[in-house]
């Protein structure tokens, strides 16, 4: 799947950004374990949108495995801004949002504080291209659920969790810094994420059957000479 020409566009602008702020190339990490632990019971699943209608996680339990990714704001560290690594992650995990549906999974993004609009806003203007899709925000004004999470920092640590079809977190992964964050191969590359190996069942069930069938053929074929040989005695 390759990328939108005009998210590779984004992303470079974005790492421009970055290095003009002082954050030097934006790298996110291929080799990111988890790190972090969230208790049962303790993820919240209960946010708004960017239109201020309520989403209950719930409802994806059963049907869909979350990518639930949490950016960090307008952190006062930013002097207000979209931080570009948030910008850039945002682009990439779209970029790739085929990827993520053929695993049966949804990406949304989790954005603390106020100024979601404006963090869309700029999205857009970076892609260039109104066919690209912006991320799915789910809005934490008053960073309740980065309270319950344990990531509070300036307003987020940036963060990336997996849930499960039933709910469950299956990988949690908190950054320290503002780059620290696993790239959309590390996430991709996740147990949780696991691509359906159509390729591999369907080939066993082929082997079953050609073997099946090489089985039958034998006994045909033993069957057929078993008769010729009566018949040629009984001639």
């Amino acid at each position: 799947y390759p990328p939108h020409p005009d998210l590779l566009e984004a992303l470079s602008r974005a790492a421009r950004d970055a290095a003009t702020a002082g954050y030097g190339p934006i790298e996110f990490k291929d080799d990111a374990p988890a790190n972090a632990g969230v208790g049962s019971g303790a993820f919240p699943t209960r946010f708004v949108d960017a239109d201020g209608h309520p989403v209950d996680l719930v409802r994806y339990r059963g049907q869909k495995k979350l990518v639930l990714v949490v950016l960090r704001g307008l952190a006062r560290s930013e002097g207000g801004r979209v931080c570009p690594s948030c910008f850039a992650q945002a682009l990439g995990m779209t970029a790739k949002a085929a990827a993520f549906e053929e695993r049966g999974a949804v990406v949304l993004f989790v954005f603390p504080g106020e100024g979601a609009g404006g963090f869309l806003q700029e999205f857009r203007a970076g892609a260039r291209d109104e066919r690209i899709t912006p991320p799915q925000l789910l809005l934490d004004r008053h960073c309740e659920a980065c309270d319950r999470l344990g990531i509070r920092d300036d307003l987020a640590k940036p963060s990336t969790y997996i849930l499960d079809r039933q709910g469950n977190v299956v990988y949690a992964y908190v950054g320290e810094t503002s780059t620290d964050r696993p790239s959309v191969k590390a996430v991709l590359a996740q147990h949780g994420l696991a691509k359906p190996s159509v390729a591999r069942v369907s080939g066993a069930a082929w082997r079953s059957a050609s073997s099946v069938a090489a089985t039958r053929a034998l006994s045909e074929r033993s069957r057929i000479s078993s008769s010729a040989c009566r018949a040629a005695s009984n001639w």
